[in-house]
């Protein structure tokens, strides 16, 4: 009896060791739970929420067009492509624009309509930023197990990284995403699957596995927010190069074949995927932008030299607060750059 008993508290104990990082996540969800359960009641808008709920109307107007008289195969690109009148006199906002994250809501919200739940579209709505922000822990939690983190450094990852905090910066902090901010849900979408889009490709350019998810991921980020998309695609000449510069020196040619032809399948497998909006967009560029209302700098970012000032100066994830976050991204980078 005594020795079934220590076998079952050893077992106990080695479960414990071998989840217990997980709490570091469990916290940080539970804290967004609870801190941001108030957008879940938001009765209007006052910011981009307003134009991202328009073009959800927009295209739940449109797929009752569509299936008013049974479904109209021929008119199915209409969801992906349509004319919005309801912005500058009208304009095609879906050529240039993700229409993802705004197809989802009205998919839900026509589910949820089938079985008579009483969610209106902008319950929908809220509900799914909030749970989507919330969860954002866990997404880097496993995006920092597949790049090979430890478990006790993925948790502890997953814990700060809702913590950022910039002045209206439009990065992945808060101020960028509720209610009293920008809400800006597109992005939302971009950082959420961003993580998990870089770190799977990297898991599959390592180990030859896992190119369907790496794919999906990556056109997951293309498709709900451009720019994240694009970042994704900016970090894998980093993550080939870091491979290559870590292998014997004799085999570099071989291994720089094997994984450039490994992320050229990814990479065109992606574009394959999202064709459909992919060429629209770039034969239509010219147009693409463009605005005589905003600023040049949320599309052609600050510059370098001011985004390095925040960042010396602790602007960049810590306004207003002492600098904890930006002393550890400094640390961790020279303690990476001396392992490496």
């Amino acid at each position: 009896m005594f020795k079934s008993l220590k076998i079952h508290f050893k077992l106990k104990i080695s479960n414990f060791k071998l989840y217990w990082p997980l709490l570091f996540t469990a916290i940080a969800i539970g804290f967004n739970l609870f801190l941001l359960f108030p957008e879940t009641g938001i009765k209007a808008d006052l910011n981009d929420s307003v134009f991202a709920l328009s073009l959800i109307s927009r295209l739940n107007l449109v797929l009752s067009e569509i299936t008013q008289n049974g479904l109209q195969i021929s008119k199915l690109p209409l969801l992906v492509d349509n004319w919005v009148p309801e912005f500058n006199m009208g304009f095609p906002v879906f050529s240039y624009y993700q229409h993802l994250p705004h197809l989802t809501i009205v998919v839900l919200y026509r589910l949820f309509s089938i079985f008579h739940f009483p969610f209106s579209i902008l319950d929908i709505f809220n509900w799914f930023k909030y749970l989507m922000l919330c969860l954002y822990p866990l997404a880097i939690y496993l995006s920092a197990r597949k790049f090979g983190l430890s478990k006790i450094a993925s948790g502890v990852s997953s814990l700060i990284s809702t913590l950022i905090s910039t002045q209206y910066l439009y990065g992945t902090d808060y101020n960028s995403l509720v209610f009293r901010g920008s809400g800006m849900y597109t992005q939302l979408w971009g950082m959420f699957f961003l993580p998990l889009a870089v770190s799977h490709i990297y898991d599959s350019i390592i180990n030859n596995r896992g190119y369907i998810k790496a794919v999906i991921f990556l056109a997951l980020s293309f498709s709900g927010h451009l720019i994240f998309g694009y970042m994704a695609i900016l970090c894998t000449p980093v993550i080939i190069l870091s491979i290559i510069l870590s292998q014997n020196i004799n085999k570099i040619i071989d291994v720089t074949f094997k994984y450039s032809k490994r992320l050229f399948l990814i990479l065109t497998s992606c574009f394959l995927l999202l064709s459909y909006w992919f060429i629209p967009l770039f034969l239509n560029s010219a147009y693409q932008n463009r605005s005589l209302w905003d600023d040049q700098t949320k599309f052609n970012s600050f510059g370098a030299i001011q985004i390095l000032k925040w960042l010396v100066n602790g602007q960049l994830f810590d306004n207003n607060r002492f600098p904890v976050l930006t002393i550890a991204v400094a640390m961790g980078f020279f303690y990476a750059l001396y392992k490496f």
